[in-house]
């Protein structure tokens, strides 16, 4: 069933995204069921602070460790429209990579979307391919800037090009390691998400909070917009 939806290409947004989880309230939210190698250990209570920007009582709370997340067998966006989103949060620490996101397809690239290293100067970032120097696009955002409070992130791809969306906010983009911010809809038609063979969150030099994150068919933004808050379903 989600291979034959998914092999339409872009559909309109529903109330429902096709993969997503609520670790707020223990849940599933995708119309396919989605299941997570997270233990009971891994959730944690969030502070006032916290709750008041996100609307989140608690979510994940994990350091170095990559959630698997399924099913993703029949899993194939070959020129669907997306778009990934979720609320996070990290602590102070060193710097170097922190991996929120990472999609593994098409026989080992990489989708990312992470806190870069010094060498990307520990800017927040995307790639359809990371291992390829400018298929990497940073923000203007860096580790200290994006500080400890929560930040809704957003990725959408449409008509093959991509748009980045920090709470709320398109970014403007700088290829590779260039600090140029003067891309706003990169070009990803090379990257075709096919052979899907992971989807994993977290992963690197921080902990990572996260209380839920959406993967829906179609672009659900296309502007700039209010990011929702306590719950990424239609109420």
């Amino acid at each position: 069933m989600l291979e034959s939806l998914l092999s339409k290409g872009s559909v309109p947004i529903s109330g429902v995204p096709v993969l997503g989880y609520d670790y707020n309230k223990g849940l599933s939210t995708g119309s396919v069921l989605t299941t997570s190698n997270h233990l009971s250990t891994d959730i944690a209570a969030y502070s006032d602070t916290a709750k008041q920007k996100a609307g989140y009582d608690k979510g994940l709370a994990v350091t170095n460790k990559q959630l698997n997340l399924g099913p993703v067998s029949a899993l194939n966006l070959t020129s669907a429209d997306f778009t990934l989103e979720f609320w996070l949060a990290l602590d102070s620490g060193p710097s170097g990579y922190t991996t929120f996101f990472t999609l593994t397809y098409d026989n080992g690239k990489t989708l990312s979307i992470r806190i870069g290293d010094s060498g990307f100067g520990n800017r927040l970032q995307f790639s359809f391919y990371a291992a390829l120097l400018n298929a990497n696009m940073s923000t203007s955002t860096n580790r200290t800037t994006f500080g400890t409070t929560f930040h809704h992130i957003a990725l959408v791809r449409e008509k093959n090009t991509a748009r980045f969306y920090l709470d709320g906010v398109q970014q403007a983009l700088a290829t590779g390691t260039g600090s140029t911010y003067n891309v706003t809809d990169p070009d990803v038609t090379a990257y075709v998400l096919k052979n899907i063979t992971s989807l994993m969150f977290g992963g690197g030099n921080y902990k990572i909070y996260m209380p839920e994150w959406a993967f829906w068919i179609g672009a659900k933004y296309k502007a700039n917009f209010t990011p929702p808050k306590s719950t990424f379903l239609k109420q």
